[in-house]
């Protein structure tokens, strides 16, 4: 966006001792221009967009004095990201990433921030929207990237909210059953999609006042992420048994271990392929290299016995234990169970070879 200022200037003249003064006022959409001895005035209101403010103000003299008005700039911009979706199965992502240095100035301004982005809602717990999609590959992309949230949603949601997560899991199961249904036998959408399968929560929008103290120039960096198309993970569920009181393929309290796959950052790819994904932001995960994917699957089982007794054990207080039913220290021991059989199951992980060779390839 680009915006244009118009400057008009109007000197004024005395016929005894002259002094000529010219304030120049810059606004986004007005110019305004007043006329005061030896004097001078300077205005500038930024927008909630990226907006660029420079406000000069030249020397003004008399036959007694002679004085000078600096030059000050500011400059306000946002962030920006710029997602690129084609009907390939997997969405490139692209972030502008800053840095930046400051310089004092005390200008106020009044400023509407965003609406954070909110597809899903548990509690406080936001997910990150799904891409767009309007074949089957985009759509399964898409489901294998909601799949990917639920151990955040799980660790973050807070008690009781996190019990809506068990939601959450359903409605991305919901997005992949439409990925098989409807996207194979024809046309579809994700605006479709979400018609038929509606998320829960939404957006807010909040408003703030800001005192900038600083100017910001900008160095940017680039990332290039992908959507993974699937998601299947690496690790080795424990076979469990009934003295463990969970079988394979049946987690304590129905609460999986988060996802050990492909790094889908490659900046972070090409040293650590490999990534468990415990967070709803691919950057704030950890990442492996190829000889450390024991030890990813290892941290995938301890999170999961976090999920385990922050959520199912919680789950579980103040009940009796009986046949069909959990104590809380029932539960407990249970998530303690599943933990030291997972651990001992990926002790040495097999990867083979096949499993991400290259960045955005082997997610399967």
């Amino acid at each position: 966006m680009t915006t244009t200022s118009s400057t008009s200037t109007t000197p004024t003249t005395s016929t005894s001792t002259t002094s000529t003064t010219t304030s120049t006022s810059t606004t986004p959409t007005t110019t305004s221009t007043s006329t005061t001895p030896i004097t001078t005035s300077t205005a500038s209101t930024p927008t909630a967009t990226s907006t660029t403010s420079t406000v000069k103000s030249t020397t003004s003299t008399s036959t007694t004095q002679t004085t000078t008005s600096t030059t000050s700039t500011v400059k306000s911009t946002t962030s920006c990201s710029t997602t690129t979706t084609s009907p390939k199965p997997t969405s490139i992502t692209t972030t502008l990433k800053t840095s930046t240095t400051t310089s004092t100035t005390s200008s106020k301004c009044s400023v509407t921030a965003p609406a954070p982005t909110c597809e899903y809602g548990c509690g406080s717990w936001c997910s990150k929207p799904l891409p767009w999609w309007n074949d089957q590959p985009g759509c399964q992309s898409a489901a294998a990237k909601c799949a990917l949230q639920v151990a955040d949603c799980l660790a973050s949601a807070g008690w009781p909210s996190a019990l809506q997560c068990f939601e959450f899991a359903s409605w991305c199961q919901k997005i992949q059953s439409y990925g098989s249904s409807v996207c194979a036998g024809g046309a579809c959408s994700k605006s479709d999609c979400l018609s038929k399968n509606p998320p829960q929560g939404g957006p807010t929008t909040t408003t703030g006042i800001c005192t900038p103290t600083s100017t910001t120039s900008h160095a940017a960096s680039m990332t290039t992420s992908v959507c993974p198309p699937t998601a299947t993970n690496v690790c080795v569920l424990p076979s469990g048994s009934a003295s463990s009181g969970y079988y394979k393929g049946q987690c304590v309290g129905g609460i999986e271990p988060p996802y050990v796959t492909c790094n889908n950052i490659q900046s972070d790819f090409y040293q650590n392929p490999f990534k468990c994904y415990t967070s709803k932001e691919s950057s704030d995960c950890p990442s492996y290299s190829r000889g450390q994917v024991s030890n990813a699957c290892q941290d995938a089982c301890n999170h999961q016995y976090s999920n385990c007794k922050n959520v199912y054990a919680n789950s579980c207080q103040g009940k009796a234990q009986t046949n069909s039913q959990d104590s809380y220290s029932s539960a407990s021991q249970k998530c303690t169970n599943q933990l030291n059989d997972c651990m001992n199951a990926n002790r040495n992980v097999y990867v083979p070879s096949s499993r991400c060779p290259s960045f955005n390839s082997g997610w399967n």
